[in-house]
């Protein structure tokens, strides 16, 4: 009652509803009735639309036991618990109230299993555009891709787009760097024909500093979805020279290992098909001296090899490329590592081809070859590379030097081991 009176703007209503909170009568009641599920479901929803976060609940009669259910009603993901809650919400015509809860209680961890899994239920349901409206969706689309299923996600932005003119809403707005996983998503659900979104997204991405290039190279935010999905609706679009400005300082801190994470923002590949070739050519001779210029006593990172060894491809070749060339081939087979030797297995098969002899004249090059092969001790894996890397620049492939021991002394009856 007091719920209704409240909703309906009647003086003194929601100061009620607050003292019988704050003085512990409402709790005291939700224990009294645990059992009452439907009862329970909007008492709990009357606590947490009046007082979120549940603090300051005083020692009254049983208030206490009843704290205790509606925290256990927080941490449901009961089906009939969360069915009982969501009817309420579907009662008042409240379901904005959800995400008020959310916002109070949130932390590192996420909504609370109750919100959580409420917020999945009418995603589900035909209720859906009543809880996530378009501006719900550019608030806050990164809490819902967490709580929701992929698909699920999915299919809320794609019926956003058709129906509720979700594109229209971020156009409006402007362009956010920091949404660029929002706008992969609706990239990918968009159909072709919508070339306005597309248009104005292209020219979003080309308005990007240097700088702000770097802070998405460092993070692991949307920016792989980001250009991935740019790139399937407009295969013509081509970065500017903020980006390719960008890479080669990002390469500098990653060669030596200063900056890694896991899954790196951005694949090479999606590079060579989104920087022009003539920016392309500049950037294999900025790699290739990066590399080269790495101290002898720092290891070149393998995720360096892992991210821009494809992109380590002038064209031609200037005198420095080929200093640098030798410089990293003689280092990597020296420390022997899985990816920098299979990044140089291709460098060499690739120099075959345009029959290029820069590693094949080089003595020291395919001498640390064969002392490479010469281990017993290498993977499996950097021995297949290294002999094809033999193969490739005429070196003679050694067998592996395996110690010997002496088999041990049968002895004749009557002698001993000092004999």
């Amino acid at each position: 009652m007091l719920l209704d009176l409240k909703s309906l703007g009647i003086p003194n209503a929601p100061e009620t509803l607050d003292q019988i909170i704050k003085d512990g009568h409402l709790f005291h009641c939700m224990y009294l009735f645990r059992n009452k599920q439907e009862l329970v479901a909007t008492l709990v929803y009357a606590a947490l639309v009046t007082h979120p976060t549940l603090d300051g609940v005083p020692q009254a009669g049983q208030s206490q036991e009843g704290l205790g259910v509606a925290e256990d009603w927080l941490a449901t993901e009961e089906p009939k618990k969360v069915n009982s809650f969501c009817q309420v919400l579907e009662l008042r015509q409240d379901y904005k109230s959800l995400f008020e809860i959310a916002d109070a209680r949130h932390d590192q961890d996420g909504y609370d299993p109750l919100i959580a899994m409420s917020v999945k239920s009418i995603a589900e349901s035909n209720r859906w555009p009543q809880l996530i409206t378009t501006d719900v969706i550019a608030e806050r689309w990164d809490e819902l891709e967490d709580e929701l299923r992929e698909k699920l996600f999915s299919n809320v932005i794609k019926e956003s787009i058709k129906s509720y003119q979700l594109c229209e809403k971020l156009m409006a707005q402007g362009f956010k760097l920091e949404d660029a996983g929002l706008y992969s998503h609706v990239l990918n659900s968009t159909e072709d024909s919508f070339h306005n979104f597309v248009g104005w997204y292209s020219q979003g991405v080309l308005g990007l500093s240097k700088e702000e290039w770097l802070t998405q190279l460092r993070s692991q935010d949307g920016m792989a979805n980001f250009l991935s999905a740019l790139a399937s609706k407009e295969p013509t679009f081509r970065l500017n020279s903020s980006f390719a400005d960008a890479l080669p300082e990002f390469a500098a801190k990653l060669v030596t290992a200063e900056e890694i994470s896991d899954t790196l923002s951005i694949k090479s590949r999606m590079w060579q098909k989104s920087l022009p070739s003539e920016l392309l050519a500049h950037l294999a001779s900025q790699l290739l001296g990066i590399a080269a210029r790495v101290p002898s006593e720092q290891d070149i990172s393998e995720v360096f090899f892992e991210v821009f060894g494809d992109l380590m491809e002038p064209s031609p070749m200037s005198n420095d490329d080929r200093d640098h060339i030798k410089t990293i081939a003689n280092r990597v087979v020296t420390r022997g590592e899985p990816l920098a030797i299979e990044w140089l297995k291709n460098k060499v098969n690739a120099l075959r081809e345009q029959n290029n002899p820069l590693l094949n004249t080089d003595d020291t090059f395919r001498r640390r070859i064969q002392d490479a092969l010469a281990s017993q001790d290498l993977d499996q894996n950097v021995r297949t590379f290294l002999n094809e890397i033999a193969i490739a620049v005429n070196v003679d492939i050694p067998k592996p030097e395996v110690d010997v021991e002496a088999p041990d002394k049968v002895l004749t009856e009557g002698e001993s081991e000092d004999d």
